[in-house]
């Protein structure tokens, strides 16, 4: 698709199941200059419970159909409080085949060894996620080995939740114009 858009470099951010998506690409698009993960602790296949506090496939992430009462409690888990009505309309209007084609896949072993990927990446590799993530076990995030994590840490946004670019603005993209600028700078230096 990025080559149909004429599109030959990009840095990526990918936020929860959108991170996943995005680490499956590190080995696919050879124009990637960066690469920012919030709320997505990159797993091995079949180890889902390793980087989450509750596997999401043993919950409301990977049912089909979802109540009013479900997704409530799923928006305030990926959101917070408070939830905006839309955040809630959006996710009733989702297609819930693919939540649960997404986990039947994952239980299958489909996909990279993303926790490999990440660690053998030469891409620099930034990692922002909320302090009370109530989702992701951040410790199993901070041990990865990334081959290239930008700043040599994991970023933590006290006080913040899994959406930290919704309640932590400001401080969110602070760190993502930083590592933006950062990896641009690699860009030009590499192309003189």
């Amino acid at each position: 698709m990025l080559a149909k858009l004429k599109i030959s470099e990009a840095a990526l951010l990918g936020w929860s199941l959108g991170g996943h998506i995005a680490i499956e690409m590190l080995g696919r698009f050879d124009g990637m200059t960066g690469l920012i993960l919030t709320g997505t602790p990159p797993v091995r296949r079949g180890g889902m419970a390793d980087g989450f506090a509750r596997p999401p496939h043993a919950g409301l992430a990977a049912r089909r159909d979802l109540s009013a009462t479900d997704i409530d409690l799923f928006a305030r888990a990926m959101f917070g409080e408070p939830v905006e009505p839309f955040l809630r309309e959006a996710m009733r209007r989702s297609d819930g085949r693919c939540r649960e084609r997404l986990f039947e896949a994952a239980r299958a072993g489909a996909g990279v060894d993303q926790r490999a990927a990440v660690e053998g990446s030469p891409v620099p590799i930034a990692v922002i996620n909320g302090g009370t993530d109530p989702l992701i076990k951040l410790d199993y995030i901070s041990g990865v080995g990334y081959g290239n994590l930008w700043e040599g840490k994991c970023h933590v946004l006290e006080g913040v939740g899994h959406a930290p670019f919704w309640h932590a603005a400001d401080e969110f993209n602070a760190i993502v114009g930083r590592f933006l600028e950062a990896c641009s700078r690699a860009g030009r230096a590499g192309r003189n």
